[in-house]
């Protein structure tokens, strides 16, 4: 609690309308605060309408708790002396003076008088009693509030030392440039700085107040005056521009009012009430803004000491719910702050271990852990990094979420359990591994989905309703099988998609229908069909791809921009066409891949950036051309690619790893050139499939094992060389061919063995054309040359 009392050694000066709009700001930002009438001789507050109760009448206040001590010879319940101000969800609390409305003020003021309990210099005893039930009404705040303001009695009076001395933490000096207000001013000031009461040394800052602004020379005077008076006393001060018309009417909540909120005196009521949350070591909140502020500067350092600070301090007196709820954000915050690759990983690692931190710190706190644990589920989702330690983070999660699971039971919690189903279904379906294991997750995720749907209605929940519809549509889109259940997982994901944008309408959820835009159109493009259907879906994706960049624009979602971009030109290499449609779409898709790498940069996105270079190779290997242009696209994608490995490490991304060599290999077979750059590219070539084939094995990746089989036997069926090394690379291309069929069969992908068959097909015909030898040569007799041929072969098959 950081208690603050407004004094101003004459009044006129603006002292309550600071302290009651003051009140109003650091309630609207969530704070509990006791605005305090302290005028127990001429109190004002207490006379404001505004701080009536909305169900009584006004407690009895300082004076009656300083009287009902006094009678009872023991400090009593504060809370019967305060009330709630109506307008601040209970989050503003005043303590008046008395019950001036009723009348009992009189009286009590009277008895208070009689009693002189604050004429502490004549009699000592009677001056601690009454200093110790001021330091229990002071303990009774602590418990109860994060701000008390004190409007405090003017002049040099004994309730004046008590709301400068005893009481606050921090006084406010307010006074006008008068000589007379200066010079009390600074009077006063020296009594405060020189002694202390309880121990605790007061702080001090000066408010100017009442400020023309349209006589700057008499100004400019009087704040010399100001600096002569404060003299050697270093202490900061903020100037209260004059606003004429408050001068004849009160209005203690000024920032509220909506014409108000950005002129010069509401700016400063600000500044004021920024500089007392400053000096609140318990306004985590307050810090959590400031943390956040450096974040977006840089200052990663600010807010990785305050998470600590947090989770650490085993005697801070914020409330334990408070702690969690800021350790939560800041690390959210943290967690997703921009920066380079390796500065990311620090900074996730940091948010991740405050979250652990916090789950201690909520300690029996249902509400708080599973906030936190929550939370901490999400951030383990999007934690960076290599396959090995991004799965071990989203096994971390799906362990935690479905602990969460049987707290918030569908009976009892249906929003909430609804809420953990889905974030379960979202890590179920990042959760990579073999193929079986693949198809077992994303089956238990579809299955999350739709019982959170069950709870999310449509009619009840549209926006959440929508939000699983379009995940359970993701998911299904990432289920293989074969090419019949395919379809039908595509063909039922299309329809999520499309039922999600009836909801996500355009102009209520731009960003939301973008991103469905872009799914739908994902969905879309995968899926199978005749060549009319193939053009079709093609077309409609590329439309809604269009569409989504209409919304998601460069400056104001850069990121999605460029996924967009990227799936819009996948689309555009896609989709068939004569000669020059064809080369048109696939300048324009190259076009996009290039746009997207402008702001997928290596080192803000790197893994995007990988994938980005990878694909615009792609495409410039497709780009139809005359000689020269395509060896220099291929040139240019073989560089791209070899770019990529150097993001797509073997040991960090296996998969992908796997998917660029291949690719990469993929091109090098593709460049011409002489007989010795050619047979070295096919060399270069054959050792990338071979490495690819180490990662995607056969009972891991059995689709993508079968594809790189078949690429290293037409690989090696292209390899040239003497006769006996010819042989044995068609044996081995005829096996890879065999095995890939083999595969395809076994996994009900009868769509991919045409291809296998033609390449086989063909290895076979190169092998018995080997075997037959070249033919006779003029003069020779046939059956010498056959024998000879027969001699060969049989060499050749030992």
């Amino acid at each position: 609690m950081l208690t603050t009392t407004f004094y101003s050694f004459k009044g006129g000066v603006g002292r309550s309308m600071l302290a009651t709009n003051v009140a109003a700001l650091l309630a609207d930002a969530g704070q509990r605060v006791l605005l305090v009438d302290f005028d127990l001789e001429a109190p004002g507050i207490s006379y404001l309408p505004e701080f009536a109760p909305a169900d009584g009448p006004l407690p009895r206040g300082v004076v009656g708790y300083l009287l009902d001590c006094w009678d009872a010879k023991q400090a009593q319940d504060a809370r019967r002396y305060w009330c709630t101000v109506t307008g601040f969800d209970d989050r503003l609390s005043f303590m008046p003076a008395g019950n001036v409305v009723a009348g009992s003020f009189a009286d009590d003021a009277t008895r208070f008088h009689d009693a002189h309990l604050f004429q502490f210099h004549k009699q000592r005893d009677r001056g601690n009693t009454v200093l110790g039930f001021l330091r229990e009404l002071r303990n009774q705040w602590a418990r109860r509030f994060d701000y008390v303001l004190i409007d405090s009695r003017t002049g040099l009076t004994d309730i004046g030392g008590v709301c400068t001395r005893v009481l606050p933490d921090i006084v406010v000096m307010v006074t006008s440039l008068n000589r007379q207000n200066l010079t009390g001013t600074r009077l006063v000031l020296r009594q405060i700085l020189g002694e202390s009461i309880f121990g605790v040394r007061v702080q001090a800052r000066v408010v100017v107040s009442l400020v023309p602004v349209d006589v700057p020379r008499t100004v400019q005077e009087r704040r010399a005056a100001l600096k002569e008076a404060l003299g050697d006393l270093d202490i900061p001060s903020i100037e209260l521009p004059l606003v004429p018309p408050l001068l004849v009417r009160e209005e203690p909540f000024y920032v509220r009012q909506d014409a108000g909120q950005s002129d010069a005196l509401v700016l400063r009521y600000r500044d004021v009430t920024l500089g007392l949350r400053g000096l609140n070591e318990w306004d985590v909140e307050h810090q959590v803004d400031e943390a956040e502020s450096a974040l977006r500067r840089g200052e990663a350092f600010v807010a990785e000491r305050l998470l600590r600070r947090l989770v650490d301090s085993d005697d801070s007196p914020i409330q334990v719910d408070r702690r969690v709820d800021a350790v939560n954000r800041l690390a959210t915050s943290l967690f997703y702050a921009p920066g380079d690759l390796s500065a990311r990983f620090g900074r996730q690692s940091s948010a991740i271990a405050a979250l652990r931190g916090a789950t201690t710190v909520a300690g029996s706190s249902t509400e708080s852990l599973s906030r936190t644990l929550g939370n901490l589920a999400a951030l383990l989702r999007d934690v960076t990094g290599d396959t090995q330690s991004r799965t071990a983070h989203l096994d971390e999660s799906i362990s935690i979420l479905r602990r969460l699971l049987e707290v918030f039971s569908r009976d009892r919690y249906p929003a909430e359990h609804a809420t953990t189903r889905n974030n379960l279904a979202a890590a179920l379906t990042e959760l990579t591994g073999d193929a079986a294991s693949r198809a077992a997750n994303l089956a238990e995720a579809i299955g999350q989905y739709r019982a959170a749907l069950e709870i999310w209605t449509r009619d009840r929940y549209p926006a959440e309703h929508a939000t699983t519809r379009n995940n359970l549509a993701n998911a299904l889109t990432k289920l293989t099988g074969d090419a019949a259940s395919r379809a039908a997982n595509l063909t039922e994901a299309i329809g999520h998609y499309r039922a999600a944008l009836e909801i996500w309408t355009r102009d209520r959820y731009p960003a939301e229908h973008a991103m469905t835009r872009n799914n739908l159109a994902n969905a879309l493009t995968e899926l199978t069909g005749d060549a009319a259907s193939r053009a079709a879906n093609l077309t409609e994706a590329i439309g809604h791809y269009r569409a989504a960049l209409e919304i998601r624009t460069r400056d104001r979602y850069p990121a999605e921009h460029a996924t967009t971009r990227n799936n819009l030109a996948a689309a555009l290499t896609d989709l068939p066409g004569d000669g020059a449609t064809r080369a048109a779409n696939l300048t324009e898709a190259i076009g996009h891949y290039r746009a997207a790498l402008e702001i997928q940069t290596r080192d803000r996105y790197p893994t995007e950036h990988a994938m980005t270079l990878n694909n615009l190779a792609a495409a410039l290997t497709v780009l139809p051309g005359d000689a020269a242009s395509r060896a220099a696209n291929l040139t240019e994608a073989i560089g791209l690619y070899r770019a990529a490995l150097e993001i797509r490490t073997r040991d960090r991304y296996p998969a992908e790893h796997a998917t660029t060599r291949n690719n990469l290999a993929n091109a090098l077979t593709e460049l011409t050139g002489d007989a010795a750059s050619r047979a070295a590219n096919l060399a270069e070539a054959i050792g990338h499939y071979r490495a690819a084939l180490e990662i995607w094995t056969r009972d891991r990746y059995p689709a993508e094992h079968a594809m790189t089989l078949n690429n290293l036997a037409n690989a090696l069926t292209q390899l040239t060389g003497d006769a006996a090394s010819r042989a044995a690379n068609l044996t081995e291309a005829i096996g890879h061919h065999r095995a890939a069929l083999e595969i395809f069969t076994e996994n009900g992908m009868e769509y991919r063995k045409p291809t296998i068959e033609r390449g086989l097909e063909r290895a076979l015909a190169l092998q018995r054309e080997l075997l037959a030898g070249p033919p006779p040569r003029d003069g020779e007799a046939t059956t010498a040359t056959t024998s000879a041929r027969a001699g060969k072969r049989a060499a050749r098959l030992k």
